[in-house]
Parts: structure tokens; C-alpha cells; sequence
């Protein structure tokens, strides 16, 4: 089982492949200086989000993944601020400059909690995780306050090629992002949530 450990200590690798006439990104991971590779993840278009209407990516399990197990870590070399809390965060001008994937980690240097933008980062991309809001899906994963993904499912089938998107919906990886997230980005642009132009 793939612990926090072991994926700190990752390689990893990624090649576009062909699936229904578009392509998506299988991500690729293998310990350190070993070999082989194993299939990890796949970036695909997001069944979840189009049940809501929206187009977008998400992040597909290309095995079968277990509870309990780590799927990687929220890209945060982006840092927009550091804050007390979360709803400071979340209430700040940085968090309304036009950054599209939001979180708050706990700061590893003490206190409070920092603001990081996912947009950019590498494999194995847990910033295209989505929430199942509006869906009648539940999360299957969730987000320790460090930022590490962690399947709290018993157990998520691996993507097939063979099937269409929503056959595929099973094995996309989603979290609920929480009401306070929610609240900010239906609010934003509104009188008391201006987005902030530089």
C-alpha cells in the first residue's frame, strides 16, 4: 500500500494515450530507482463534473485503489499567503485574484494554515480531483490538512478503456471540498466577494 512515504520518494512519468477519439494523461509511478513503473492515475475528462452540465478534467484511479491508501499530495509550491485560519484565508484579497484551485494546508512552519494555488502542478495532479456536489455521488477520497489524498472508499475500480466516461464515473477520485469553500466561489464577484484585478 502506498503510505506518505513511499510517494514523497516517487518517480514519476506520464504518456498521453488515445481513449473514445480524445486524449487523456496516464500517470505513471514507481519507488525510487526501481523498476517497474505502475500505472497510477489517469487525467481524463471529468464524468462527475458532466453530470452537473460542466465540462472539465478529473483524476481517475488506474488501479484499483483501497481505504486507507495515499494517492499523492496537493501540489503546493504556489503559495498565495499564509493565514490564521481558513475562513481568513478564504475571506483575504488573494484568494479573489483569479486562482482556480484553491486550498488551504496546514503551514508546516508553525501555525495557521497557507493558501496554495494547485494550478501547474505535476503528477500525480490531485488538484483535478472534484467535488460530487449536485451529484448523487458521495467523496471516496479526502484531504488530510497537510494536503496528503486518501482513499476513505473500501475500494475504487480501476479505469477501463473499453467503456465510455460514465461507465468510468466509479473510478474517478472526488472530495468534498466543504461548505466554507462552496459559500467563498458562489459569493465571488458579488458586492462582498469583488474579484481583485492587478
Amino acid at each position: 500500500m502506498a503510505t506518505q512515504a513511499v510517494l514523497r520518494n516517487s518517480e514519476w512519468d506520464e504518456e498521453n494515450v488515445q481513449y473514445h477519439n480524445q486524449t487523456v494523461t496516464v500517470v505513471f509511478r514507481r519507488s525510487r530507482g526501481q523498476e517497474p513503473y505502475e500505472p497510477w492515475v489517469i487525467v481524463a475528462p471529468s464524468a462527475l463534473m458532466n453530470r452537473v452540465g460542466v465540462s472539465g478534467l478529473g483524476l481517475y484511479a488506474a488501479k484499483p485503489m483501497k481505504k486507507d491508501q495515499f494517492v499523492g499530495k496537493y501540489p503546493s509550491h504556489n503559495v498565495v499567503g499564509a493565514f490564521p485560519t481558513r475562513e481568513a484565508a478564504l475571506a483575504s484579497p488573494a484568494a479573489r485574484k483569479g486562482h482556480d484551485k484553491l486550498m488551504t494546508l496546514k503551514n508546516p512552519e508553525g501555525k495557521g494554515v497557507l493558501l496554495v494555488d494547485g494550478e501547474g502542478g505535476g503528477p500525480p495532479f490531485i488538484q483535478r480531483v472534484n467535488d460530487p456536489r449536485g451529484t448523487r455521488l458521495s467523496a471516496n477520497a479526502d484531504v488530510t490538512p497537510g494536503g496528503w489524498m486518501r482513499i476513505t472508499a473500501a475500494s475504487i475500480p480501476p479505469f477501463h478503456f473499453d467503456k465510455p466516461l460514465d461507465f468510468n464515473v466509479r473510478s474517478e477520485l472526488r472530495f468534498n471540498y466543504g461548505d466554507d469553500y462552496w459559500r467563498f466561489f458562489e459569493t465571488l464577484g458579488q458586492q462582498d466577494n469583488p474579484i481583485e484585478l492587478d
